[in-house]
């Protein structure tokens, strides 16, 4: 009788700690992908950042005062449409 009961005991606790050992390994997982969406996160504000840095740097802002009066359509002859 006392066999059984401390069978019982050992396989309960076997079965506790193979369930423990599951909760753990599903908070890790919890966690790098909470860790992963983070980084993702951080690499697109950064690409963003760096976008919008190239536009301002490789963008003219012209404004209308700043343009030549442009010749009429006629002087371009049959290129005129």
């Amino acid at each position: 009788m006392k066999g059984r009961v401390a069978a019982c005991v050992v396989a309960l606790g076997l079965i506790g700690c193979a369930l423990l050992h599951l909760r753990q390994a599903r908070l890790q997982a919890a966690h790098e992908l909470a860790s992963a969406h983070a980084r993702t996160r951080r690499l697109d504000d950064e690409a963003l950042r760096l976008r919008s840095e190239l536009l301002e740097a490789t963008t003219t802002l012209v404004r209308p005062r700043d343009l030549e009066p442009q010749a009429p359509a006629e002087a371009f002859g049959d290129l005129a449409y």
